[in-house]
């Protein structure tokens, strides 16, 4: 649910999106790798709210900022937080590398949630 959420979001990019494994035939691709789906919020021992939180890795052979940028208010207009960015140059692979650390919020009530 949570990674088919981040993949629509940045469906305008027009550029593969995928979990866990990129698409590397392609010169720039991102990578969703999930962290943590944990609760964020009980009542009465139920989960209400819970968080998912994700990593992103936009990676391309060209200078993609202008693209993470807009990859950035994509997600901020589907309701995904980015809690954190890190860019960097991976020498062995002559790839850049742009990680976008980011957290989903969404109500569980009335979900079968084990609580």
């Amino acid at each position: 649910m949570s990674v088919e959420r981040i993949r629509e979001a940045l469906k305008p990019l027009g550029i593969p999106v995928t979990a866990l494994q990129g698409d590397t035939r392609a010169q720039t691709y991102a990578v969703i790798t999930e962290i943590l789906e944990q609760p964020e919020q009980c009542a009465d021992n139920r989960e209400i709210v819970a968080g998912y939180y994700a990593q992103i890795d936009f990676i391309s052979k060209k200078n993609i900022n202008e693209m993470v940028r807009r990859a950035t208010r994509l997600l901020a207009d589907a309701g995904i937080i980015r809690q954190n960015k890190r860019t960097e140059f991976v020498t062995e692979a002559k790839v850049f590398r742009h990680s976008i650390r980011v957290l989903l919020v969404y109500e569980t009530e009335g979900e079968e949630n084990g609580g």
